[in-house]
Order: structure tokens, then C-alpha cells, then sequence
């Protein structure tokens, strides 16, 4: 998960040359930004988890499954506000706060992308695991990975690989989750709804 999830700072600082050392320079900080998504993640985290375990501590597994997608809604609206937000907004605030701040608008936007669509992929995870599928969820991982990496090794530009990769092996691990998820839904009536909610709250979550 890890390292997915670093992939884009990891893949410059070692594709990168002399010839792009501003890049490499000024990435970091393009990095920070474009992990706010990830941060928005945590809080929401925070205000959700406890709701949902009264829930299922009540033992309203109807209402909890449906906290569970609503959950999962706002992370997708965290993605999407974050992506355009890092369009619109993230180039003027990363010079502001930043001096060596060098990406543009678009490959922000990418990068906001990648880190959108990779807390989709943490949250299917959580629930995943508490299905039973840790295999899966590692799978998962380790395809995404291997899809990001294949992706940097084949594009020449130095940020558009990077950025790139992260979000389609970011894809490629939501949409492998999502459809495990799915398969492994109907055995939430079976599992006690508390597994569940202590699989979310304890699933480590780096930022």
C-alpha cells in the first residue's frame, strides 16, 4: 500500500536526471498538495467512525451499511473537490507557499487525481478486510503497484510518467477492491457489523 502510495515521489527522485533537477526539486512540494485529499480522508474518518460504531453497536446493520456508502460518497466528493481544486487553485497556491515550485496546473491535477481515487481504494480496502479478502486486498495492491511501475517505465516525460502511474495503478487497485467488494457483500449479513467497524478504525493509514 505504502508503496503506492509514494510511488510518484519515489519514481522521480529515481528516474530523474541532471537535466531535471528543478523537477525533482520542486516535486515534493507539488506532492504535499496533491495529498490534501488524503488529509480531508483522516477527518472524515474521524467524524464518521464514531457514528457508524453506535450503529453497530446497536446492531442496525441496515443503517450501518448505509453510513458505510455514505462514507464511501463523501470520499469520492473529497476526490473529485480536490482534483479540481489542485486545477484551478493548486499551481497559485504552490508558488505561494512554495519557492521551488514548478508543476502545472494539469499535472497537479493528475497527481490530486491519483491521490483522490487512491483513498477510494484505501476505504474499499477496509471494508475488504473485514469481508475476509485479505488476499485480495493485497493482490490488489501489489497489481496496482505493478501497473504504476510499468507505466513509468514506458512514458519518457518525467512528471507525466510519475503522475500517471500513480493514478492508473491507483484505478486498477480501486476497481479490483470494488468488485471483490461487491462479490463479498452479501456475507455482511453473516459477519458481525463490529468486525467491520474495528477493521476500519485500525487499518493504518500513513499521510
Amino acid at each position: 500500500m505504502q508503496a503506492l502510495a509514494y510511488s510518484p515521489l519515489l519514481g522521480v527522485n529515481s528516474l530523474g536526471g541532471t537535466a531535471d533537477e528543478e523537477i525533482v526539486a520542486g516535486f515534493a512540494s507539488a506532492f504535499f498538495i496533491a495529498r490534501i485529499p488524503v488529509l480531508a480522508f483522516g477527518a472524515i474518518q474521524g467524524v464518521l467512525l464514531p457514528k457508524l460504531a453506535g450503529l453497530a453497536g446497536g446492531g442496525k446493520k441496515d443503517e450501518f451499511k448505509s453510513g458505510l456508502e455514505k462514507m464511501l460518497m463523501l470520499v469520492v466528493g473529497v476526490a473529485v473537490v480536490g482534483t479540481v481544486g489542485a486545477f484551478v487553485l493548486g499551481p497559485t497556491v504552490g508558488k505561494i507557499l512554495f519557492k521551488d515550485f514548478t508543476m502545472s496546473a494539469s499535472g497537479l491535477a493528475l497527481l490530486a487525481a491519483g491521490s483522490g481515487v487512491f483513498i477510494i481504494a484505501l476505504t474499499l480496502a477496509q471494508a475488504l478486510m473485514a469481508l475476509g479478502g485479505h488476499k485480495m486486498t493485497a493482490i490488489a495492491w501489489s497489481l496496482g503497484l505493478v501497473v504504476a511501475v510499468s507505466c513509468m517505465a514506458v512514458i519518457e516525460d518525467l512528471e507525466l510518467r510519475v503522475d500517471l502511474g500513480f493514478l492508473l495503478g491507483s484505478v486498477v487497485t480501486t476497481g479490483m477492491m470494488f468488485v471483490a467488494v461487491l462479490r463479498r457483500r452479501a456475507r455482511m449479513d453473516d459477519l458481525g457489523v463490529g468486525a467491520l467497524v474495528e477493521a476500519i478504525e485500525h487499518e493504518p493509514i500513513e499521510i
